[in-house]
């Protein structure tokens, strides 16, 4: 595999073990396939992405899970963690949009 040349050699090895062990636990089309390994070339890990979605634990997500969710066209809501003072994204399923509009007469 070849990375980018701004990614450190020990860097690299780190990388392309975790992509290793990665693919060999996650199920993917080989379209995805070649996604995270681009992603990973530049020097990202496949357990991160770049959409900066979480999990429900505030984790982030590994790059196909998030990729997918990202795709699906689920809502994502933004709220403000006034602890840590970080954004925060909330995934929920289109199902599950509030129709509460449906009941307001204008």
């Amino acid at each position: 595999m070849k990375f980018h040349s701004s990614v450190s050699k020990e860097l690299q090895s780190l990388l392309a073990n975790d992509l290793k062990q990665y693919e060999k636990k996650m199920p993917m089309s080989r379209e995805e396939a070649k996604e995270v390994q681009k992603w990973v070339q530049a020097g990202n890990s496949p357990y991160d992405n770049g959409w900066y979605i979480t999990t429900e634990y505030g984790t982030p997500m590994d790059y196909i899970s998030a990729k997918r969710i990202w795709e699906s066209g689920a809502c994502l809501v933004a709220e403000y963690d006034t602890i840590n003072d970080n954004p925060i994204l909330i995934i929920q399923d289109k199902q599950e949009e509030d129709t509460t509009d449906e009941d307001i007469p204008f």
